[in-house]
């Protein structure tokens, strides 16, 4: 018995031993050639334009919650879009651009791994495996279809590596930056590969779509409005419907001429107030940053929006429900329960009618550029969450209600304790939460500088009845004497009586002429300032083509969507009179009671040409009248002129 299990422990060695030795000799053995066949070959024939490309997917671990984000974009009839968030247009043209091209004839440089095993080391595991949850290890995925769906590029990308670069100057450093390499391999292959990549992957809704909401510059503001109202909810019982009213805040409107000039704020007393010039224009600064982090599909019908932009019912959407108006009555109830969700309401205007006015819970503000642009900004419910929340909505997005929840019992009228100074110092500030952001834009012609006044005509004088012309052979049409002549001034007064005597004409043809003459130049003066107008107007109604393009363009960007932005840009936007105004000091014995003594600023009128929010301002300084060039003669009787002429010559005799 003994024997016999010897032999079975010899015969379990031996197999052992021979696996060993077979594990030993498939890893020792020389690499086959097959896998180096594909270094220096592309990974993507078929891929040589990004023109083909007509969707990109990207695919990566959010390393915050461990899960898998995947961010599309798709061509459709020309405009690229994002299906994931209800459609929005992908703006960012050249992350497009450059990420396709990023990988275009993109090449196997050198292999530094060839087995499954090497995937976790090199950070290139697949974010689409099921096992693949840890972003250290996990790579982002790109793939790129053509318009059949097929794929053209299909890459993992993962750590980048550290390479020894040399620069032009000759040193070395070890760095991946100036010159990107990275560890990729394709979905359906083991080998791992090290390749010169310069690109950018996100899977950020912010990311692929243009960041300045606005699109204004700072400089272009000319006036800006705040409306500090918000909107209430009361009940006359407790049993009867909630009334939505608009309790009124501070209103403040602002104005300036040029791109840098001062700021002027409405019914501000400069004689012992000043606004906070620096403050307004950080204001302007946060018009100019405003981000958007998510967005909300308005109400469409047909494709149409129910609602246009001016706040009235689509006509196009009202026509096809001529003959049942108990449904369109059904969609005008969704688009209000829309727009109240979201913190905004539509109300009657204060002149009565079926004109419609927009109201939001937390106010509003109107921004005016000197293009003509004016910007109506509306500010609804706050909203939080998580990012993919906050961006397309869901369960998890959090929007608060307008109305404060009431307390439970009489004792309980603050359930947030008021913190003691010392807790104040230890528990940072709460940010400001994220809230729906809702513009429309009007044109408004007046925002635009320097519209051309036309000249006025001169009138011409009345010809006298019976008018005669001078003789043009009198000696009035002669030359004067030739420079040189030596003419002593009895001989000059004396050819003047002459010919004077010589004009026996009536009076008031002499009268006429001197005005015709005075006309006829003036004529000229008009005829240049015309053509001078004429090419100013052609300008001016350009700009205003422009500015109305621009409108119309922005209207049809904004129309279809509810915005979300960020809590940090309402931090700026918002605030209050005190925060812009500072009283000056009344004591003469402070440093800034000076400015109490200076002058009032001169207001100077500039007419319809002027800047805006000048209109308003105390009356104009006197501005001096520009002279004609040809004075106009004197309206004394030639008859008075020539009794002059002779006492003047009797007084030389």
């Amino acid at each position: 018995m003994k024997d016999n299990l010897k032999t079975v422990l010899f015969v379990l060695t031996a197999f052992a031993m021979l696996g060993m030795a077979g594990w030993a000799y498939t890893n020792s053995k020389p690499v086959k050639i097959d896998d180096f066949e594909l270094v220096g070959q592309p990974f993507f024939e078929g891929f040589n334009g990004a023109a083909t490309a007509k969707s990109l997917e990207v695919s990566a671990v959010n390393p915050d919650t461990a899960t898998v984000e995947q961010f599309k974009v798709e061509e459709d009839d020309g405009l690229w879009r994002i299906p994931s968030h209800h459609n929005y247009p992908a703006e960012a043209a050249d992350r497009l651009a450059a990420t396709a091209t990023s990988v275009i004839g993109l090449t196997r440089d050198s292999l530094v791994g060839r087995i499954k095993g090497d995937h976790e080391r090199f950070g290139v595991m697949d974010p689409l495996d099921e096992e693949a949850r840890d972003p250290e290890f996990t790579g982002q995925r790109i793939s790129i279809k053509d318009d059949a769906g097929d794929i053209m590029v299909d890459l993992i990308v993962g750590k980048q590596a550290d390479e020894v670069i040399q620069n032009p100057s000759g040193s070395f450093d070890q760095t991946g930056g100036s010159k990107k390499v990275y560890y990729v391999r394709r979905p359906d292959e083991n080998q791992t590969y090290k390749v010169e990549l310069d690109i950018d992957l996100s899977t950020r809704f912010a990311d692929w779509i243009r960041p300045d909401l606005l699109q204004i510059e700072p400089t272009e503001v000319r006036k800006l409005s705040i409306d500090n109202y918000e909107m209430k909810e009361e009940r006359a019982s407790p049993l009867s419907a909630p009334q939505l009213f608009k309790m009124q805040g501070e209103k403040m409107d602002f104005s300036r001429d040029g791109d840098i000039g001062p700021w002027i704020m409405t019914g501000m007393n400069e004689q012992t107030e000043t606004l906070d010039n620096a403050r307004v224009n950080q204001l302007v600064t946060g018009l100019d940053e405003l981000q958007i982090v998510g967005v909300r599909p308005k109400t469409l019908f047909d494709g149409s929006q129910v609602l246009t932009p001016n706040l009235t019912l689509n006509k196009d959407v009202i026509q096809r429900f001529k003959s049942n108006s108990k449904e369109l009555q059904a969609l005008i109830n969704q688009v209000q329960f829309e727009l109240q969700e979201y913190g905004f309401n539509l109300a009657p205007a204060a002149g009565g009618g079926q004109e419609l006015m927009l109201v939001s819970e937390n106010g509003e503000m109107s921004v005016g550029t000197d293009k003509g642009v004016v910007y109506s900004l509306q500010f609804g419910k706050p909203v939080s969450g998580q990012d993919q929340a906050i961006e397309i909505g869901g369960a998890s997005a959090d929007v608060s209600g307008i109305v404060a929840e009431e307390p439970t019992s009489e004792t309980d009228t603050d359930p947030t304790p008021t913190p003691t100074d010392r807790d104040a110092e230890q528990t940072p500030a709460e940010p400001m939460k994220n809230r729906f952001l809702m513009i429309r834009v009007n044109f408004d012609e007046a925002l635009i500088a320097g519209k051309p006044v036309k000249p006025t005509a001169p009138t011409a004088p009345a010809k006298p009845e019976g008018y005669v012309p001078a003789n043009k052979d009198s000696k009035t049409d002669q030359p004067p004497l030739p420079e040189g002549a030596k003419a002593n001034q009895q001989d000059a007064d004396a050819d003047q009586k002459t010919k004077a005597e010589q004009d026996d004409r009536d009076s008031s043809f002499k009268q006429y002429d001197q005005l015709l003459k005075v006309y006829e130049e003036q004529t000229a003066i008009y005829e240049l300032g015309l053509t001078r107008f004429e090419d100013e107007e052609i300008a001016f109604q350009q700009k205003v083509k422009e500015g109305e393009k621009r409108v119309t363009a922005l209207n049809e960007r904004f129309g279809p969507w509810f915005y979300v932005i960020s809590g940090n840009n309402l931090e700026a936007l918002q605030v209050d009179r005190q925060q812009l105004i500072q009283s000056l000091p009344s004591s003469p014995d402070s440093p800034l009671a000076p400015l109490n003594q200076l002058p009032p600023r001169p207001n100077i009128n500039f007419g319809p040409t002027g800047g805006p929010g000048l209109e308003n301002q105390s009356p104009a300084a006197t501005v001096p009248e520009k002279k004609p060039a040809v004075a106009v003669p004197d309206s004394t009787q030639p008859e008075e002129n020539e009794a002059k002429d002779g006492a003047k010559q009797s007084d030389k005799g």
